[in-house]
């Protein structure tokens, strides 16, 4: 029974148990750092491909001059609309549903001189 509790085999005990913990720790350290490398590169990608402030601007630009012309046909001059807080529209007035996507193609391809 002494040796069972003997303070040799116990120190072996927690010195090897302290080895085995210590390398888990290194092993998932390891795995934590790369995960997360990989992790902040794929969203760093996908956040600059995604998302360019002048590219939008230049796109929301091209948009608002190729539905100018429609509105300003339906609803009247610009400042005209932008002084007014309701509108009452004709039934012919409204914009059909494959209207606006139908300019976006005809303008996109002018601009692009095909």
């Amino acid at each position: 029974m002494t040796a069972l509790f003997s303070r040799e085999l116990i120190g072996d005990y927690i010195r090897n148990y302290f080895d085995n913990v210590g390398d888990l720790l290194l092993i998932a350290f390891f795995f934590v750092a790369v995960f997360s490398f990989i992790l902040t590169a794929v969203n760093n990608k996908g956040y600059f491909n995604k998302f360019d402030e002048e590219k939008a601007r230049i796109h929301i630009k091209y948009k608002n001059q190729a539905l100018e012309p429609l509105y300003e046909e339906r609803f009247g001059k610009k400042k005209f609309r932008l002084s007014k807080v309701n509108l009452s529209l004709k039934p012919e007035q409204n914009i059909g549903n494959k209207e606006i996507s139908k300019l976006y193609k005809i303008h996109y391809l002018t601009r692009k001189g095909n």
